[in-house]
């Protein structure tokens, strides 16, 4: 596999334009996380990911509710909380009026349209390949 251009140079390399020959093909790319969890074996690469990781094992919840006593580990969490109480679904399904808070659950929700517009194609043509008809 050549990753090289015609000259012998690293795509997209935008620095002195050496050939290949300079750079390293020898370092073995490795899954190693260079940040470990003190109380268990989760491991991550990124600070902000391990500091939310602690945060399950000493009971920080720094993210406090201004309407309830709520409070939680991740600032996230906590807006998507703070929307049960504001009411606010800032994402709209582009095919009907459904409204959801978070963007994980609307893409799921919008997944269902293809999905029932594909369901109902299939079983028509189910329909039409076992000699029924789609007219009543």
């Amino acid at each position: 596999m050549k990753f090289e251009d015609r000259d012998g140079h690293w795509p997209g390399w935008r620095g002195s334009g050496a050939p290949r020959e300079s750079y390293s093909t020898t370092t073995p790319i490795t899954n190693v996380k260079s940040r470990q969890c003190p109380y268990c074996n989760y491991s991550t690469n990124v600070t902000t990911n391990m500091r939310n990781h602690l945060r399950t094992h000493t009971g920080e919840t720094p993210f406090s509710c201004t309407f309830c006593s709520y409070s939680t580990t991740t600032k996230q969490s906590l807006i998507y909380h703070i929307r049960t109480h504001t009411g606010e679904k800032p994402f709209a399904c582009p095919h009907c009026p459904y409204r959801s808070k978070q963007q994980g659950t609307m893409k799921c929700h919008i997944a269902t349209h293809s999905k029932s517009k594909s369901s109902s194609v299939m079983s028509l043509d189910k329909q039409d390949k076992e000699g029924f008809t789609t007219d009543n």
